[in-house]
């Protein structure tokens, strides 16, 4: 359940942007970022924060948050807030996000990671600082690289978990910028997945195997 938790909480906190609707600066949408993160238990640390002529640098971006068998870290790099000139922001960030999750639990200690992938990632702020907009596209984003190291993992753990979906879009539309009420619509063009975990001998032994293809999806929520 971590690994479905961060998936999907990473997904819609990665990609958000939206059209016209007022006035919102670089500074007011980052602010609110922060906030929106806060809301959803998450913390948030930079290396450092550039405000030059209407654009926003953040570099060294991790966004934190734990769970209760301990913390995962979302290391989203260096992200530019841009007033576009009409009264929205564009959010750039990396193409590619890694994820780590330190965990404990009665077996040990272990590291789970993964890398989530967003390349072309389209992103645009729009509204007032009391009610933002946030509409995003993605072409893609994929989830690989799935990895755990612990003292009780096998070295060459022997497991794979890829995801990839397309045409990634929606929107998320505040209501009230103190109590966080909220619209939003998430369309996926399609979502595959492949999914192998094979369990070492010492451990009773077997394989499980998954793969799944599914197209036109369209999830509303408020």
């Amino acid at each position: 359940m971590t690994f479905l938790r961060t998936t999907a909480l990473t997904s819609a906190l990665a990609m958000m942007a939206g059209p016209a609707l007022a006035q919102v600066s670089a500074e007011e949408v980052w602010t609110d970022w922060q906030a929106l993160l806060d809301s959803y238990g998450m913390t948030v640390t930079a290396e450092s924060e550039t405000i030059s002529g209407g654009t926003v640098e953040v570099t060294g971006a991790v966004f934190s948050f734990e769970i209760p068998e301990g913390t995962i870290n979302i290391d989203y790099g260096t992200m530019t807030f841009t007033d576009a000139g009409n009264g929205t922001v564009a959010i750039t960030m990396a193409d590619t996000v890694p994820v780590t999750a330190n965990v404990t639990s009665e077996e040990g200690a272990a590291v789970v990671s993964m890398v989530i992938s967003q390349p072309g990632a389209e992103v645009l702020v729009s509204g007032d600082p009391e009610a933002m907009r946030y509409d995003y596209a993605l072409p893609m984003l994929s989830i690989s690289d799935f990895n755990v190291e612990g003292d009780e993992v096998p070295e060459d753990f022997p497991a794979l978990i890829d995801i990839t979906m397309t045409d990634f879009t929606g929107f998320l539309a505040m209501k009230d910028a103190d109590v966080r009420n909220y619209d939003s619509v998430t369309s996926l063009g399609a979502i595959l997945a492949e999914i192998s975990v094979d369990v070492p001998e010492n451990e009773g032994g077997g394989a499980f195997s998954m793969q799944f293809n599914v197209a036109d999806l369209e999830q509303p929520a408020s």
